[in-house]
């Protein structure tokens, strides 16, 4: 059984869409971790432990999140990684790329509740 705790790391350029999915997934009994862009993602990622990355496609510069997703799936292969995006033309990219799920913004409720919804609840560690 995994024992990551129930983390998740949103990476959004948006500020406000951060926030909103922050709120909403912490009420969930999630921790959550927000990053601005792909530096600050790859820092977080390298100092935590994470059961799942939500990350938008076109960060700093456009598909820079693919990067920052092949990067963090080197270091851990075992990271649920969902792709966000507004943009229908990634969502062949993606699917060639076999990444988790892709999200299309604006994001639904149940979207957001089905991506955390299969993944056993485990204590969070002190």
């Amino acid at each position: 059984m995994d024992k990551r705790p129930n983390r998740i790391m949103i990476v959004d350029r948006d500020p406000v869409a951060r926030k909103l999915l922050a709120q909403y997934i912490a009420g969930k009994g999630w921790d959550v971790v927000s990053a601005a862009g792909p530096e600050e993602a790859l820092r977080s990622f390298a100092a935590g432990s994470f059961r799942i990355v939500l990350t938008g496609i076109d960060l700093e510069r456009w598909l820079e999140g693919i990067q920052v997703v092949k990067a963090m799936l080197q270091r851990d292969p075992h990271v649920c990684v969902a792709l966000m995006t507004c943009a229908v033309p990634h969502e062949e990219m993606v699917r060639h790329e076999s990444f988790g799920p892709l999200l299309f913004k604006p994001l639904r409720a149940c979207d957001i509740d089905a991506l955390l919804r299969p993944l056993p609840t485990s204590p969070v560690a002190p």
